[in-house]
């Protein structure tokens, strides 16, 4: 499944890309200094995103897992600092033995074993699946742009995120533990394309069940404007396996964004995994509203 933290980015990306067109003079493209128009933006902005994401993949067991995935993200931007929180509700049908990750994937454990009340592990037969619905892991997320203080000529920023274990870990909705990524996020702007890409390293906390390796993770995107309201792209997302006999990460998403009203835009997406540490396939509808 394609994580939160991917779609954020992308959302992240959108907005930038989305209000320079809206903000930026007819001039920009002709400009010498060729520097994004980051000064043109609103000292303050608040968005809200929503909308919902469904996977379906194996990940290396006999039965699928199916997930529907409805986030809700609550940002605030002002001058160099952006702070986010997301809440989310998960509704996961599948064998024993995966369990949602708290950012819109799934973490296999590659055995059929499942957690009781008492916090122990009781053998399970491969073709045994559940159902479970509930509150997802929050996620809490803070970057800083650096490229306005360095006057850098494209976009630079460092991020932090913390991993809540809100959600309900008997269920297989999180894994009950603390998680913590840190990442840099880069884009240019030249012409109507907009490469950006993501580099991070996620801290994964261990529970009693089995052991998460901490993990690279890298996201390379590029998004083309069709117009100051139409945009598309691709974006390529990697990450190490967190188990030692998993798989890695390995998939691609398409997305069109239309800005069908200066403060509203909707997203679709689909998703296809070439690995089996990815879906076998993840679409959604994500909508933006900024205030």
């Amino acid at each position: 499944m394609t994580q939160w933290l991917k779609i954020s980015l992308f959302y992240l990306m959108a907005t930038i890309f989305y209000s320079m067109n809206v903000y930026a003079n007819n001039d920009f493209l002709n400009n010498d200094s060729d520097t994004l128009f980051f000064d043109s933006l609103p000292n303050t902005n608040f968005l809200i995103i929503t909308g919902f994401d469904y996977s379906s993949g194996s990940y290396g067991l006999e039965h699928d897992t199916d997930m529907l995935y409805i986030p809700m993200l609550f940002k605030y931007q002002k001058n160099n600092w952006s702070f986010d929180v997301t809440l989310s509700y998960i509704k996961m049908t599948g064998p024993e033995g995966v369990y949602a990750s708290g950012d819109g994937g799934v973490i296999s454990t590659g055995a059929d074993i499942t957690v009781n009340s008492g916090g122990k592990m009781n053998a399970q037969k491969k073709n045994h699946t559940t159902s479970n619905e509930g509150l997802g892991d929050t996620l809490f997320n803070v970057h800083y742009a650096l490229d306005i203080p360095l006057q850098l000529p494209f976009l630079f920023e460092l991020g932090g995120l913390v991993k809540l274990p809100t959600a309900d870990e008997d269920k297989a909705l999180g894994t009950g533990e603390f998680d913590f990524y840190v990442y840099v996020d880069l884009a240019h702007n030249i012409g109507a394309f907009s490469p950006f890409m993501t580099l991070g390293y996620q801290f994964l906390g261990d529970p009693d069940y089995i052991t998460l390796d901490n993990v690279y993770y890298s996201s390379l995107g590029l998004d083309y404007a069709f117009s100051s309201t139409l945009h598309s792209g691709i974006i390529y997302d990697y990450k190490e396996k967190v188990i030692s006999d998993s798989y890695d990460k390995n998939e691609a998403m398409v997305y069109v964004n239309w800005s069908f009203h200066k403060d509203i835009s909707i997203n679709s997406y689909f998703v296809g995994g070439f690995s089996k540490g990815s879906p076998d396939w993840a679409s959604g509808v994500q909508f933006l509203f900024t205030f």
